[in-house]
């Protein structure tokens, strides 16, 4: 539980730093955001629910492969059982005319 709690502390951090870091470079082109007034903290508010979003979004599919402790399988995998698997995906995702997701 510890664990978690430190994880989640320090992907927040990670998060709050990233933010600063997109916001500092935004000046450095010129782009000033002050937080001071309603149009301020309305382009404060967009830049750090955007940049949050997208954090996350990009982290997520990594962090719940790493929590679950997850195999993926390749079309090379040896093991009969694994094979049926990607088989059945690759053929679903064939029909379907989409490109094979990760299994």
């Amino acid at each position: 539980m510890l664990r978690r709690i430190g994880l989640f502390l320090l992907t927040n951090l990670a998060f709050i730093i990233m933010i600063n870091l997109i916001v500092y470079m935004l000046g450095l082109f010129g782009i000033h955001i002050s937080p001071n007034g309603y149009t301020g903290l309305l382009v404060w508010s967009v830049v750090w629910g955007l940049a949050g979003s997208f954090l996350s979004l990009r982290m997520s599919r990594r962090i719940a492969k790493r929590t679950h402790k997850m195999k993926m399988i390749s079309e090379n995998d040896t093991d009969p059982r694994h094979r049926v698997v990607y088989d059945m995906v690759a053929q679903i995702a064939s029909e379907h005319h989409i490109t094979t997701p990760e299994v």
